[in-house]
Protein backbone atom coordinates (compact mmCIF):
# COMPACT_ATOMS: atom_id res chain seq x y z
CA UNK A 1 0.00 0.00 0.00
CA UNK A 2 1.16 3.30 -0.94
CA UNK A 3 1.10 5.98 1.84
CA UNK A 4 2.61 8.97 -0.17
CA UNK A 5 -0.24 11.22 -0.93
CA UNK A 6 0.01 13.29 -4.20
CA UNK A 7 -1.35 16.62 -4.38
CA UNK A 8 -2.87 16.75 -7.57
CA UNK A 9 -4.93 19.70 -7.29
CA UNK A 10 -1.83 21.55 -6.91
CA UNK A 11 0.00 20.29 -9.66
CA UNK A 12 -2.61 21.43 -11.70
CA UNK A 13 -3.03 24.94 -10.45
CA UNK A 14 0.75 25.04 -11.32
CA UNK A 15 0.65 23.86 -14.58
CA UNK A 16 -2.40 26.64 -15.09
CA UNK A 17 0.16 28.92 -13.38
CA UNK A 18 2.57 28.18 -15.67
CA UNK A 19 0.62 28.74 -18.99
CA UNK A 20 -0.57 32.40 -17.23
CA UNK A 21 -4.50 32.08 -16.93
CA UNK A 22 -5.84 34.15 -14.60
CA UNK A 23 -8.11 32.30 -12.74
CA UNK A 24 -4.81 30.14 -11.19
CA UNK A 25 -2.86 32.71 -10.90
CA UNK A 26 -4.90 34.38 -8.31
CA UNK A 27 -5.90 31.39 -6.73
CA UNK A 28 -2.05 30.51 -6.26
CA UNK A 29 -1.66 34.55 -4.92
CA UNK A 30 -4.28 33.76 -2.39
CA UNK A 31 -2.78 30.47 -1.22
CA UNK A 32 0.88 32.21 -0.97
CA UNK A 33 -0.76 34.49 1.51
CA UNK A 34 0.64 31.95 4.00
CA UNK A 35 4.41 33.54 3.45
CA UNK A 36 4.29 36.27 5.15
CA UNK A 37 2.44 34.32 8.03
CA UNK A 38 4.99 31.80 8.11
CA UNK A 39 7.99 34.27 8.35
CA UNK A 40 5.92 36.47 11.06
CA UNK A 41 6.24 33.68 13.02
CA UNK A 42 9.90 31.89 12.59
CA UNK A 43 10.61 35.68 13.59
CA UNK A 44 8.55 35.54 16.64
CA UNK A 45 10.98 32.20 17.41
CA UNK A 46 14.10 34.14 17.33
CA UNK A 47 12.73 36.99 19.31
CA UNK A 48 11.93 39.65 16.83
CA UNK A 49 15.11 40.13 15.36
CA UNK A 50 13.69 41.29 12.19
CA UNK A 51 12.02 44.31 11.92
CA UNK A 52 8.63 45.05 9.98
CA UNK A 53 9.78 46.53 6.98
CA UNK A 54 13.29 43.60 6.87
CA UNK A 55 10.07 40.83 7.02
CA UNK A 56 8.36 42.64 4.27
CA UNK A 57 11.55 42.31 1.86
CA UNK A 58 12.45 38.65 2.95
CA UNK A 59 8.89 38.19 1.85
CA UNK A 60 9.68 39.50 -1.75
CA UNK A 61 12.59 37.62 -2.06
CA UNK A 62 11.10 34.28 -0.88
CA UNK A 63 8.09 34.99 -2.80
CA UNK A 64 10.95 35.74 -5.76
CA UNK A 65 12.75 32.45 -5.28
CA UNK A 66 9.36 30.80 -5.01
CA UNK A 67 7.90 31.89 -8.30
CA UNK A 68 11.57 31.56 -10.38
CA UNK A 69 11.20 27.62 -8.79
CA UNK A 70 7.26 26.69 -9.72
CA UNK A 71 8.05 25.04 -12.95
CA UNK A 72 10.13 22.19 -10.31
CA UNK A 73 7.12 21.63 -8.08
CA UNK A 74 5.90 17.85 -8.61
CA UNK A 75 3.05 17.79 -6.10
CA UNK A 76 4.72 15.53 -3.65
CA UNK A 77 3.83 17.97 -0.97
CA UNK A 78 1.00 20.81 -0.65
CA UNK A 79 2.08 23.83 -1.96
CA UNK A 80 2.12 25.38 1.47
CA UNK A 81 4.39 22.87 2.81
CA UNK A 82 6.68 23.36 -0.50
CA UNK A 83 6.23 27.53 0.48
CA UNK A 84 7.35 26.67 3.84
CA UNK A 85 10.64 25.53 2.61
CA UNK A 86 11.04 28.22 1.10
CA UNK A 87 10.25 30.30 4.00
CA UNK A 88 12.96 28.34 6.43
CA UNK A 89 15.77 28.84 4.09
CA UNK A 90 15.31 32.17 2.78
CA UNK A 91 14.80 33.26 6.66
CA UNK A 92 18.16 31.35 7.86
CA UNK A 93 20.19 32.90 5.03
CA UNK A 94 19.16 36.22 6.48
CA UNK A 95 19.28 35.43 9.71
CA UNK A 96 23.45 34.64 8.64
CA UNK A 97 23.66 37.35 6.78
CA UNK A 98 22.31 39.43 9.66
CA UNK A 99 25.00 38.19 12.00
CA UNK A 100 27.32 37.98 9.70
CA UNK A 101 27.19 41.79 9.06
CA UNK A 102 27.52 41.72 13.06
CA UNK A 103 23.70 42.28 13.13
CA UNK A 104 21.93 43.14 16.50
CA UNK A 105 18.95 45.21 17.27
CA UNK A 106 18.05 47.29 20.39
CA UNK A 107 15.09 45.55 22.89
CA UNK A 108 13.62 46.06 25.72
CA UNK A 109 16.65 45.57 27.75
CA UNK A 110 19.72 46.46 25.61
CA UNK A 111 21.39 44.82 22.96
CA UNK A 112 20.13 41.79 21.39
CA UNK A 113 22.81 39.42 19.94
CA UNK A 114 21.83 37.26 16.97
CA UNK A 115 23.70 34.33 18.26
CA UNK A 116 21.41 34.22 21.74
CA UNK A 117 18.21 34.17 19.11
CA UNK A 118 19.67 31.52 17.64
CA UNK A 119 19.83 29.06 21.08
CA UNK A 120 15.93 29.70 21.44
CA UNK A 121 15.73 27.98 18.36
CA UNK A 122 14.71 24.02 18.30
CA UNK A 123 17.83 21.74 17.24
CA UNK A 124 15.84 20.93 13.89
CA UNK A 125 15.06 24.49 12.60
CA UNK A 126 19.05 25.32 13.18
CA UNK A 127 20.68 22.16 11.99
CA UNK A 128 22.74 24.13 9.61
CA UNK A 129 23.90 26.21 12.71
CA UNK A 130 24.60 23.63 14.66
CA UNK A 131 27.26 21.65 12.47
CA UNK A 132 28.93 25.38 11.63
CA UNK A 133 29.04 25.99 14.79
CA UNK A 134 30.95 22.39 15.70
CA UNK A 135 33.19 22.81 12.47
CA UNK A 136 34.72 26.00 14.22
CA UNK A 137 34.67 24.99 17.60
CA UNK A 138 37.74 23.94 19.26
CA UNK A 139 38.08 19.97 19.54
CA UNK A 140 37.97 18.57 23.15
CA UNK A 141 41.11 17.77 24.99
CA UNK A 142 41.91 13.92 25.24
CA UNK A 143 42.04 12.75 28.42
CA UNK A 144 44.98 12.20 29.90
CA UNK A 145 45.63 7.80 30.22
CA UNK A 146 44.96 6.41 33.83
CA UNK A 147 48.14 5.07 34.84
CA UNK A 148 48.63 1.65 36.04
CA UNK A 149 48.54 2.43 39.34
CA UNK A 150 46.24 1.04 42.12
Amino acid sequence: MDERVEHDGDEQLVRAVLVEEAAAIDALVTRLRCIPRILSVLNQRVGGVFQPDDLDDLTQDTLTAFWSRLGDYSGQSALETWAYGFCVNGFMSALRRKRTRGGARRGGSGIWKLGHACRRLPPWFCKQQNSAKAATSRPARPRPAASGRS
